[in-house]
């Protein structure tokens, strides 16, 4: 059986423009990139709320080499899959990229970023 990953940029770099899914059925996963699923970058029309969803604050804080991003994962056999993998590949996250990302986003949530 042949299976398909589709990878959704949206919105798409460079021009920002919101993107669909393109591959359906059975034998398909689609990941939803949201890297730049931000009002900062795109209007955005609608709340996300894929199955599968990737983002990241790197390019939002313009700090592309912290690699800090995040998932939101709505099958439980695909999150497992995905939880092995990173633990596996990665073994964790360093404990400075942790700390980084965190006061990152502080400061982005207590809304003291320079616009």
């Amino acid at each position: 059986m042949t299976r398909f990953i589709e990878f959704v940029v949206s919105p798409n770099n460079p021009v920002g423009g919101l993107t669909k899914v393109v591959l359906e059925g059975p034998n398909v996963k689609t990941i939803h990139d949201l890297v730049y699923y931000w009002p900062h970058f795109t209007p955005i029309p609608s709340p996300a709320d894929e199955d599968l969803m990737i983002f990241s604050n790197s390019k939002l804080t313009g700090h592309g080499g912290n690699r800090f991003g995040w998932a939101i994962v709505k099958d439980e056999g695909v999150f497992k899959k995905m939880e092995e993998y990173i633990q596996i590949n990665t073994m964790g996250i360093s404990r400075e990229a942790q700390l980084r990302a965190l006061k990152l986003l502080s400061v982005v949530l207590d809304g003291n970023a320079k616009q």
